[in-house]
């Protein structure tokens, strides 16, 4: 995940489901010094997720998953 624009030291997670899409971003970190949204991009075999950061005084406060379509594909499933 790339967090572009203002601001610093943010740190964003993607939780992607089997089907492939973003379902939810956690904000484990939500930095400091942003004068405006910055621009989310999630990088993988895959587009189309649209990413809309909630800001708080300067800080992401959540991230809302507005297209979760990443279509990165199912992950594998492992039988033992």
């Amino acid at each position: 995940m790339c967090i572009r624009d203002s601001g610093k030291d943010a740190q964003l997670k993607p939780i992607v489901s089997v089907e492939g899409k973003v379902t939810e971003v956690l904000v484990l970190n939500s930095g400091t010094e942003y004068n405006s949204p910055p621009q989310l991009s999630v990088y993988g075999e895959g587009s189309g997720c649209v990413l809309v950061p909630v800001m708080k005084s300067g800080r992401i406060d959540s991230v809302n998953v507005v297209i979760p379509l990443i279509s990165i594909g199912p992950r594998p499933v492992s039988s033992m």
